[in-house]
């Protein structure tokens, strides 16, 4: 053999040899991160009961109702917890398969098994997204800093009260789609993008902020000739979630929901810490205060523009400033940093939300923290102190008011980063000083429908 074929064949074994540690490690990390996410969300189940018992009755119901009847009768009753898109059934539904098979053949409600069931599911899905987490800061930085991702998700305090104590068991399965779809329009696997993408938004509506990104980063890596083929995909995704009812002739329960969601919480905030929560609001002619100094959204906040209206606005705006700054081509950083910016300003300025609705921001913000910038290190830790806070409900109103402008300030410091300083989404301006309502801080109802 000559030289020059020794040097090729040598240099050959050599990548493949890399390529073998390569994957030993990257299987070594994602077995670290997933074990030990799981296994401190199953710590905290096994704890006690789910904080928010009101909402997990709600699900433990339509649980019942979907194992023993079938998905297609998941809005037979339009009670607050099956009013969710129709692919959020399905979760539960194999969730109360495996109560039956370990159990027993009736779903009982208001035991301890099927509120751990009920969290443990979601849990595992969180546990995967640590590893997604892992895998989407790999797309830019060294194994080392996307190891410490990875752990920094697993043990995120905010994601940990959010998921494994309160229960909020869609958000996991949410941020799983949502990253897996982002990763597969980075990495050329646009047939994963469009199914995952149209998935997250069948399973919560909270996933419409990050879809204008996710089209975004599909155009700019796909041809005229594949994106025919992409929208049938969409189009075959959303008739094999709806074939159940289809099937059944349920279909017209299915708008019946939507309907039903639609009017679903409808105020400038519910138990949110934010822009609504310093606006005097309360002080609106007219305007019937609830809890939270929350009013109805449709209260005129100027003449023409009621609170809702003023959201999409900036909703709006938000979303046109951070795609168009972007660009057409835009790398994996850019795009998680971009994710970040757009939950965390979504949360802030529309009306409606809740608490856990800030979930989404946690995987990019861990994803990026470790191999970034103080700021983007500073934002993920007061976005955690926040998150946390915002759970309390026996606290003062004034922590609230004070825990909103953290909020406030994380999304400026975020901007700042991503957005430039001319270009920031929101301008809150000199604020009225706000007197303090008189209202007890909790919640609107315990229900939690549409969280």
């Amino acid at each position: 053999m000559s030289s020059d074929a020794r040097r090729v064949h040598t240099g050959s074994a050599g990548r493949r040899i890399l390529v073998s540690v390569d994957a030993r490690r990257t299987l070594g990390d994602v077995a670290l991160i997933g074990t030990l996410a799981l296994g401190v969300r199953l710590a905290i189940i096994l704890a006690g009961p789910a904080v928010e018992a009101g909402d997990m009755a709600g699900w433990e119901e339509t649980t019942r109702r979907v194992t023993l009847v079938g998905v297609h009768a998941g809005y037979a009753s339009l009670d607050p917890g099956s009013l969710y898109p129709p692919a959020f059934l399905y979760p539960l539904w194999i969730i109360g398969q495996a109560y039956r098979l370990c159990c027993s053949p009736e779903v009982a409600t208001g035991t301890r098994t099927l509120d751990a069931l009920l969290r443990a599911g979601p849990s595992l899905a969180d546990a995967l997204l640590a590893a997604l987490v892992y895998a989407l800061a790999r797309t830019w930085s060294a194994p080392g800093p996307a190891r410490w991702a990875g752990l920094v998700y697993a043990v995120c305090p905010a994601v940990l009260v959010t998921v494994a104590q309160q229960g909020m068991i869609g958000d996991p399965a949410l941020g799983v789609l949502v990253v897996l779809a982002l990763l597969g329009a980075l990495h050329g696997r646009p047939l994963l993008a469009t199914v995952c993408l149209v998935l997250a938004v069948l399973t919560k509506p909270q996933a419409v902020a990050l879809v204008p990104l996710g089209v975004l980063v599909l155009l700019g890596r796909t041809t005229a000739r594949q994106r025919p083929a992409l929208l049938a995909a969409a189009a075959l995704t959303v008739l094999a979630v709806l074939l159940p009812f289809v099937l059944h002739g349920t279909l017209g329960d299915v708008w019946a929901a939507f309907g039903a969601m639609a009017g679903l919480h409808a105020f400038t905030q519910n138990s949110a810490d934010n822009l609504w929560t310093l606006l005097p609001v309360w002080r609106l002619p007219d305007a019937s205060v609830g809890p939270f100094g929350a009013v109805p959204d449709d209260t005129l906040l100027l003449p023409g523009v009621t609170c809702r209206d003023a959201g999409l606005l900036a909703l709006v705006g938000l979303q046109a400033i951070v795609l168009a700054r972007l660009g057409r081509l835009p790398g994996p950083r850019a795009v998680a940093e971009a994710g970040a910016v757009l939950v965390v300003g979504s949360f802030f300025v529309a009306t409606r939300m809740h608490v856990n609705y800030i979930f989404l921001a946690f995987p990019f913000l861990c994803a990026l923290a470790p191999s970034g910038s103080l700021r983007l290190r500073l934002a993920l830790v007061a976005i955690t102190v926040a998150c946390l806070t915002n759970w309390q409900d026996d606290i003062p109103w004034a922590v609230h008011r004070a825990n909103a402008a953290l909020y406030a300030t994380s999304l400026l410091v975020l901007g700042l980063g991503r957005l430039g300083r001319s270009a920031l989404p929101v301008s809150l301006g000199r604020l009225p000083r706000l007197a303090r309502p008189r209202l007890a801080w909790r919640r609107i109802d315990t229900s939690g429908a549409g969280r």
